[in-house]
């Protein structure tokens, strides 16, 4: 048991003499199991060690001292190093151990200089021993829980060197005489693998020389130590080790001879535990490379970290204190790194939990605190969900919704303790626990360091996991909370920190963002994201380029389109308005409670229900007008635009009777605030389209002034959703708005390149978006430094307008371009464009296409050396957030708006005709609006209705 305990840290395998002084229902195992694997180390054991042994299982204090050789583990290096900043492969004995180390340089001169950083050793050993290959600066991360305080020294002016020391301080929590015996035990079989030889044995000593294997590139050093302990009082042991330099054993003659000296002074703090300061020094005589003495001087002293994680794991729930919960909570944490698949964490749970008394204690007490220890180290983030039960009345469900919480709780918090603290107010059944287990606090703070550390949060990245906390835009820490009374106070924060610039989640939109946040950085978002806007722009072109020759038109003609034409704009219209109304109800979280194949069921029922709320009044219009007068006349689509509320109630009450979580409802006073934006959004929709004839029949600056118009409309647009949005709905509802006003912004400005009369006109509007591109980014940095909400939504804004104007600028072109290849005569503004007009528009788009790519280059480099994001990544969270298929359906229905409106010619004639007016009867007014609509259609030939 406990030589597969150290093994899982990266120890190497030992059969420790505390363990084969426990017996088996004490959770150790017998002195004969673990020498009867091996005769020949048994045949050495001396009678002295004998009798320790047996006075320990007896009780009785360690009171016979020996004296022992060792043979020191040998260096070996390659005859090629690496120089001085290089790091060539280092043989580590532990792979999940965190050390907090100094380095002391010492000059020519003498003058030491003194250099402090943290070292995180996570090297993989599966059998053994490897090597392993680390860059320098991959030590340097922050050690949230360091296991033992380092000091090491060694002599600077060469890159090679033949002498380090090493100073350890470390509490432990075992007695002294446990850690003597401990001691000993290890070095007399902790050589795993290794043909040892033990010669001259006598009652109270002996010696050992181990023989490991050599390569043909490698050279040994020999250590022949020889180690005595002395009991010098009650409350203090010493361990000192010196060189044997009078006996020279036939081991390997060829080996250089080193000197090792070992001072190790135990303090007996209470009669369970005791505090070690350890010093080392090593003297190889010939030079090292430095890297090697290093590893070797960490080595001698990582036994610290072994040993706290050993003792431990003997111990009794009634018996642990708060240090050994820390350490079996550190323990937990690194054994599960990396580990988000419930059947890994299930089977790596069993392994563990064998090794551990107290545990297993734990789970006969509290049958549900398994599950929620594996449902924090799985480390997914979900919504919390309350639970006011007491201790004695939880149960199973209970505990999976408790364990489930606390990656929330760590991800809204910058401070783990304060975490820790409000998820303890949340679950009056966890204080209880902790109020009868003094342990568990510790043991769940260091879960929760772990859980808010880079690696807690790159764990997330599997199915809901989180994502990675590499100094991202979005950590989701931003609130501090302070404990005032028994409240638990959340200040807003005031001032961005000068030193990263890493802003946070603002306190009143931390839940929406932090749901976002989890998809940055998993892989496969980019390439879903970009399918999705692909097939945005393909399934238009598919659309307009098939045969439906005399759809469009009135009259006798209208039946390809009623039945055709008609359900796919309408379906494609209501998808852009299910994308919306998707995030505004958070129909993503009611999903993520939902099983895989329920949750797309769920998905599919509400984008039919949008359909039907949109599709079913615009085919009642056309029954009331007896199909008389059918889409798309212009008048009527603006009537049809006002059908859109009426579709945003449904679906409201199709989302609140079908929820089964209340929580996930938005309240009555947000869904009138997103009604009223959505009405507010609804005449730049349309005036969009109806401007397209006009800017076709303008010329020179009378374009110029158009767009500038149309762009001062977007920028206010824009400015009155944050206006009335900020703080009455959800901030991922704002974004989503934002971005149908730049998709049907950019479609229409992409659309105007063919009909541009001046340069300048063409050039203007990539100009225009570059300019403000720029002004968001200054205006986000010294503007909006002060409201890290605010920031983040607008660097969100900011990577998903990039995104927008990049796919739209060849996209629509694209589509464009399609048409004018197969079906040009249905279109008055494709079929009156010349074909140099077209190339130039191509051309245009061309360019523009990659001068937006050096664009977002260029700021996803400026915000990432801020903000510590790339703008890429920030928009495929994005479009994770809100889903794929939404995605696809606000670029789809607002092409397809936006191309529709291409064959028509909105004069003077159409909009200033007020014949319809006079008529008193029914058909007359029918028939009055059809020619109306008919002095629209401006083609070459073909048609019924031709206006020359």
């Amino acid at each position: 048991m406990a030589q597969r305990m150290l093994s899982s840290i990266g120890a190497t395998p030992r059969a420790t003499l505390f363990a084969r002084g426990r017996s088996e229902e004490e959770g150790g195992i017998t002195r004969e199991q673990s020498l009867n694997s091996d005769t020949r180390r048994r045949s050495s054991l001396p009678d002295f060690l004998k009798t320790v042994t047996k006075d320990k299982r007896e009780g009785k204090k360690l009171t016979e001292f020996g004296k022992w050789y060792r043979t020191h583990s040998r260096f070996y290096f390659k005859n090629r190093v690496e120089g001085d900043e290089g790091v060539a492969p280092i043989r580590f004995r532990d792979h999940r151990r965190q050390l907090v180390f100094k380095e002391k340089f010492v000059s020519k001169g003498g003058e030491g200089q003194t250099r402090e950083y943290t070292a995180v050793e996570n090297l993989l050993i599966e059998n053994g021993i490897k090597r392993v290959e680390s860059a320098r600066e991959s030590l340097k991360e922050y050690a949230p829980f360091p296991i033992i305080s380092y000091l090491l020294e060694y002599d600077r002016r060469s890159s090679s060197t033949n002498q380090s020391r090493v100073f350890v301080d470390a509490d432990l929590s075992c007695s002294a005489e446990e850690l003597v015996a401990y001691r000993f035990d290890e070095e007399l079989w902790g050589h795993s693998g290794s043909k040892m030889t033990v010669f001259d044995e006598t009652p109270h000593s002996y010696k050992t020389m181990v023989v490991l294997p050599l390569g043909g590139f490698f050279q040994e050093r020999e250590l022949l130590m020889f180690y005595c302990w002395k009991k010098v009082s009650e409350t203090m042991w010493v361990i000192t080790g010196e060189p044997v330099v009078d006996e020279r054993y036939p081991i390997n003659d060829k080996a250089v001879r080193g000197q090792f000296y070992s001072t190790m002074v135990v303090y007996v703090t209470s009669p369970t535990s005791c505090s070690v300061k350890h010093c080392m020094s090593v003297d190889v005589v010939l030079p090292l490379p430095r890297f090697i003495m290093k590893g070797k001087s960490m080595e001698e002293a990582e036994w610290v970290a072994h040993i706290k994680v050993f003792f431990v794991a003997h111990k009794s729930k009634d018996n642990m204190g708060n240090a050994e919960g820390g350490i079996l909570g550190e323990y937990f944490a690194r054994g599960f790194k990396g580990t988000s698949d419930w059947e890994k964490v299930n089977t790596k749970w069993q392994e563990a939990i064998e090794e551990f008394r107290c545990m297993n204690e734990m789970i006969e007490v509290y049958p549900w605190f398994e599950k929620i220890v594996k449902h924090v180290l799985i480390n997914r983030l979900v919504p919390w969900q309350p639970c006011g039960k007491c201790l004695d009345d939880v149960q199973v469900d209970d505990a999976e919704r408790v364990g489930k919480s606390l990656p929330f709780f760590v991800t809204m918090r910058s401070d783990p303790d304060m975490a820790l603290n409000e998820w303890l107010l949340e679950f009056p059944c966890m204080t209880e626990l902790g109020e009868r287990e003094p342990w568990f606090g510790s043991f769940m703070l260091a879960l929760a360091r772990r859980l808010g550390s880079g690696e807690g949060r790159i764990l997330r990245r599997q199915s809901l996991a989180f994502c990675r906390r590499q100094e991202s835009v979005m950590p989701g820490v931003s609130p501090r909370l302070s404990i005032k009374g028994s409240r638990v106070q959340v200040p807003r924060i005031s001032t961005m920190e000068s030193d990263n610039h890493v802003i946070h989640v603002g306190a009143e939109g931390n839940f929406i963002m932090a749901t976002m946040q989890k998809f940055l950085g998993v892989p496969g978002g980019k390439s879903k994201m970009n399918a999705a806007i692909f097939f945005g722009y393909l399934v238009p072109a598919i659309v307009f380029i098939l045969p439906l020759n005399n759809a469009w038109l009135g009259a006798d003609e209208n039946t390809m389109f009623l039945f055709v034409i008609a359900p796919i704009i309408l379906f494609f219209g209501s998808q852009l308005l299910m994308g919306v109304c998707s995030a505004a109800f958070k129909v993503f979280l009611i999903c993520e409670d939902l099983p895989y194949r329920e949750a797309h069921l769920y998905r599919a029922k509400f984008a039919i229900a949008t359909y039907l709320a949109l599709a079913i009044p615009v085919f009642i219009v056309f029954w009331a007008v007896s199909f008389k007068i059918i889409f798309p006349v212009p008048w009527a689509v603006l009537v049809t635009l006002f059908f859109t509320p009426l579709c945003v109630v449904v679906t409201y009450f199709f989302v609140k009777y079908t929820c089964k979580n209340p929580k996930h409802l938005i309240q009555p006073n947000e869904f009138k605030r997103f009604l009223l934006i959505v009405i507010f959004v609804i005449p730049f929709v349309a005036i969009l389209p109806l401007s397209t004839g006009f800017y076709i029949l303008l010329k020179g600056y009378k374009q110029l002034a158009l767009v500038t118009a149309l762009s001062s409309m977007r920028f206010l647009e824009v400015f009155g959703i944050e206006w009335l949005g900020l703080g009455k709905v959800n901030e991922l509802t704002i974004l989503v708005l934002e971005l149908v006003i730049d998709v049907f912004y950019e479609t229409h400005a992409a659309t105007l390149f063919s009909g541009a009369d001046l340069g300048i006109t063409l050039a203007f509007p990539p100009l225009l978006d570059l300019l403000g591109n720029l002004g968001t980014m200054a205006y986000i940095y010294y503007f909006q430094r002060h409201d890290k909400n605010a920031q983040t939504l607008s660097l969100i804004a900011l990577a998903t307008r990039e995104i927008v104007e990049i796919s739209t600028s060849l996209g629509v072109t694209v589509v464009f371009g399609s048409i004018w290849l197969f079906r040009k005569e249905h279109y008055f503004m494709i079929d009156t464009v010349e074909q140099h007009e077209l190339e130039r528009a191509f051309t245009m788009s061309l360019i523009d296409f990659l001068t937006e790519i050096v664009v977002l280059l260029l700021f996803d480099r400026v915000v990432y050396s801020v903000w510590r994001v790339h703008l890429y990544d920030l928009a495929q969270a994005f479009a994770r957030a809100i889903g794929f298929y939404e995605l696809f359906g606000m670029i789809c229905g607002c092409v397809i708006f936006i191309l529709t409106f291409l064959m028509y010619h909105f004069g003077g004639d159409y909009f200033m005709n007020f014949e319809w007016m006079e008529m008193d009867d029914f058909d007359g007014w029918c028939a009055a609006m059809q020619r109306n609509a008919s002095s629209c259609y401006r083609t070459t030939g073909g048609w019924g209705f031709i206006n020359d």
